[in-house]
């Protein structure tokens, strides 16, 4: 099984929001499991510590889950959100698995800059991939 989490904001308010989890059964990719829920932030939106505004939030969810359908806990969760990629090396996604005790996968629509990792450094490796990259049959 395969989870996935988002919080999304209500247009021009960051504080009203609603956490969504989906659950996925693998390889069907057939729903098994999805919750969502207003929620209102209680801490500002601080760059660089997403995690401390939103984790509650989707460890709460979790929690519900493994509590009252335990048969449908992910065996790991994609977060809208950084992981390792982050400057403090543990973003929203690292964080939600240590405290949810699940394996995360980070999937951000932001590419932080950390490490020596530039948009540019990405494109150019995507680029000598593609050259090298044998014709398909």
């Amino acid at each position: 099984r395969v989870g996935g989490v988002d919080i999304s904001f209500v247009k021009d308010n960051a504080e009203d929001a609603c956490a969504t989890l989906v659950v996925l059964e693998f390889p069907s990719m057939k729903v098994v499991f999805e919750s969502s829920q207003p929620v209102k932030m209680q801490l500002p939106y601080v760059s660089g510590f997403l995690a401390f505004r939103e984790c509650p939030f989707l460890v709460t969810m979790l929690d519900q889950l493994k509590r009252d359908k335990p048969e449908a806990y992910p065996q790991v969760v994609m977060v809208d959100g950084n992981g390792v990629f982050h400057h403090r090396l543990c973003g929203l996604a690292c964080h939600l698995g240590v405290l949810a005790g699940v394996p995360t996968l980070g999937v951000a629509k932001n590419l932080l800059c950390v490490r020596g990792l530039t948009r540019q450094s990405v494109a150019d490796a995507i680029a000598s991939l593609d050259a090298s990259a044998p014709d398909p049959p």
